[in-house]
């Protein structure tokens, strides 16, 4: 009997050797892959909603454009209002559209840094009207790929989570599997 207990011990304590590694695999899946994930996805989000925020803070500033008045007999100060408040409303647009840049995973530090300056650059020469709509053409031209780009990655970095969720249950579950065996060996 002594000799057929001892492969019995020996499978059980390789059973929770092989359960426990599978386990702590499991893990491991879920700290480096599936928080990596859910956070940098999450990232995104929030990225995805400042922008949208910041894109109604623009037109609240296009409204105020075009309802701005003061009292009579000060049009001239009229005009430097409207003035501040359209260059305003392109200042929010520019970094709204600076969003997904910093995003992007096809543009290095550097090509964002020009990319940002030049936009806002860009932006501080809109001073009527016609210059917010010229600058907005130059945003929607230029920087709408990037627009597109961050969800797309939105998108794959959603299926990479899913993918990093289920191998997590997966292994867990299979460890956990294997060291209920061992118990029955063991």
């Amino acid at each position: 009997m002594n000799s057929t207990a001892r492969p019995r011990e020996k499978l059980a304590r390789r059973l929770k050797i092989l359960g426990g590694m599978t386990i702590l695999l499991s893990f491991v899946t879920q700290n480096f892959l599936y928080d990596r994930w859910d956070s940098r996805r999450s990232g995104l989000r929030t990225a995805i909603d400042e922008r949208a925020i910041i894109d109604k803070g623009a037109l609240l500033n296009e409204i105020l454009y075009f309802t701005a008045s003061l009292p009579q007999g000060t049009s001239d100060q009229t005009g430097e209002v409207r003035r501040s408040k359209i260059n305003e409303a392109a200042t929010k647009i520019a970094m709204s559209s600076m969003m997904p840049v910093v995003y992007s995973d096809s543009l290095t530090a550097e090509q964002k840094t020009t990319l940002a300056n030049h936009l806002f650059a860009e932006a501080r020469t809109v001073s009527d009207y016609d210059s917010f709509l010229k600058f907005t053409q130059i945003v929607n031209d230029g920087y709408g790929t990037y627009s597109r780009e961050i969800n797309e990655q939105d998108q794959r970095l959603g299926r990479i989570r899913e993918i990093a969720r289920w191998t997590y249950l997966g292994l867990y579950l299979l460890g956990s599997s294997i060291l209920l065996v061992a118990l029955r060996y063991g």
